[in-house]
């Protein structure tokens, strides 16, 4: 897999840095391609799942969870990028806007950060979208959560050109944040170095300890890093976009 740098507008340089992971030059292209807004730059090579080190593996994942993981190939190596980034955004002691190769950004996000930056820089983390085939709860309403599912299908797995068609009708003035709860997919999301910091110290190492996520009817186990996370976003200072900022088509999933 790649993590790689990404040029960010001038006026933004100081927020944030930028983070892209993929697992080849070709989906890192066709990322650019989507994505003119968002320009790569360097770029280092991360280690693919089945040459991790045994210790790098005890580090984000206890055995029994290993163990397990196998029947999701590239959940562990997912969580060894997402841990090395965190890592880096503490040490960095810098935002990190962390992307994966198959997500679309909405065009004027530069605009929204700017805006947004005196509320952005005060969360843990801020999520730009999430997975649009598996549920979502947040609070429309302090205090009161909310859960759902999207129940197209078209929405469910939408393609790359009805995606901009949704971003074309979402103004940048009218994307509201709020409280996280429970979502799936860490394709688009920044995080603050406190936010990383309590995302290693409650999400590493991955374990066996159930997750109950609202409207799943039996608990689910923490194979991955967007499964763990679930246990603690409403501990944390989290947040939603909504409308989305990013959205993914939800197939042919980023295999770390």
């Amino acid at each position: 897999m790649i993590y790689r740098s990404l040029k960010r507008d001038n006026s933004i340089t100081s927020f944030l840095k930028t983070r892209l992971i993929s697992i080849s030059q070709e989906r890192t292209e066709a990322f650019g391609l989507r994505n003119p807004h968002i320009k790569i730059d360097n770029f280092s090579f991360g280690t693919r799942e089945e040459e991790l080190k045994e210790e790098e593996i005890n580090l984000i994942a206890t055995k029994a969870l290993t163990e397990l993981a196998k029947k999701v190939p590239g959940s562990i190596g997912n969580a060894h990028s997402i841990f090395v980034i965190l890592k880096e955004c503490i040490s960095e002691d810098v935002h990190y806007l962390i992307l994966e190769d198959d997500t679309q950004i909405h065009p004027n996000i530069h605009e929204f950060i700017i805006n947004k930056w005196e509320i952005i820089k005060k969360l843990d983390v801020l999520l730009l979208g999430g997975n649009t085939n598996s549920p979502i709860t947040f609070e429309m309403l302090n205090g009161m959560p909310l859960s759902g599912v999207f129940l197209e299908e078209k929405d469910k797995h939408p393609s790359y050109q009805r995606i901009n068609k949704i971003f074309s009708k979402s103004l940048i003035q009218d994307i509201k944040t709020y409280k996280l709860k429970n979502i799936f997919g860490s394709h688009a999301w920044i995080v603050s170095p406190q936010g990383a910091k309590k995302l290693i110290q409650n999400c590493f190492p991955l374990d066996i300890q159930p997750i109950n996520v609202p409207l799943f009817f039996n608990s689910l186990s923490g194979i991955s890093f967007d499964r763990r996370w679930n246990s603690i976003l409403g501990i944390i200072d989290a947040r939603i976009c909504i409308p989305f900022l990013a959205l993914t088509p939800n197939i042919n999933k980023t295999s770390r």
